[in-house]
């Protein structure tokens, strides 16, 4: 009896040791977890989320282009009361007058007349004396075509610069010229001169 008690103590004892020590095993795994997380915490890189503002770059200005992409020159210039290498003043019916715009002509061959600038289509007509007629505001600035070849545009149509407004023709008044266009550039109430306009900003043109 004595023998079967103490050996029953025994693997009590026993018993309570082996739990005391899987205690000890689960505490020890669960604490090296936690510090593998704390570690992993720790080297694990901090990401930030930062705002960047966005910027908007401007879309930069255009600049008036040459109505013509060949080799087109002036057969009429524009009268400014200076000497010029090219006659200024128109003749018809035997009456000189002064050229308010520049007349650019190509070997008398019809040429694509292009938009110097960007804009919206203000006028469309036929003229008697001056042929079919295109008249584009952009901004401030109002640019005529005249002496065309039958345009497809119509009033307040939207155009762009480089766009085909018509062909180069003729016209009675300056018959005498052959296939060109006659260009009149004006801000409000004051011709400028086609020619200084080239590289510009409608902004920019005085």
């Amino acid at each position: 009896m004595y023998a079967y008690t103490k050996k029953n103590k025994r693997a009590r004892i026993y018993a309570a040791c082996g739990s005391g020590l899987f205690l000890l095993a689960m505490v020890g795994i669960l604490s090296r977890n936690e510090l593998g997380k704390e570690e992993e915490t720790a080297t694990k890189p901090v990401v930030k989320e930062v705002d960047i503002p966005v910027i908007s770059i401007p879309k930069a200005a255009e600049t008036a282009i040459r109505p013509y992409q060949n080799e087109a020159s002036i057969v009429l210039d524009f009268y400014d009361g200076s000497e010029s290498e090219v006659d200024s003043f128109s003749q018809f019916a035997g009456v000189y007058r002064m050229n308010q715009g520049i007349d650019y002509a190509y070997q008398n061959e019809a040429f694509d007349v292009l938009a110097i600038f960007s804009g919206s289509v203000e006028e469309v007509k036929e003229d008697a004396m001056f042929g079919h007629t295109v008249k584009v505001k952009s901004d401030d600035l109002t640019i005529t075509y005249q002496s065309l070849s039958a345009p497809t545009l119509q009033a307040g149509d939207a155009i762009k610069q480089g766009d085909v407004i018509a062909q180069a023709g003729v016209n009675i008044y300056g018959k005498d010229l052959g296939n060109h266009v006659h260009i009149v550039v004006s801000k409000g109430d004051r011709l400028i001169d086609p020619e200084s306009i080239y590289g510009l900003a409608v902004k920019d043109i005085q």
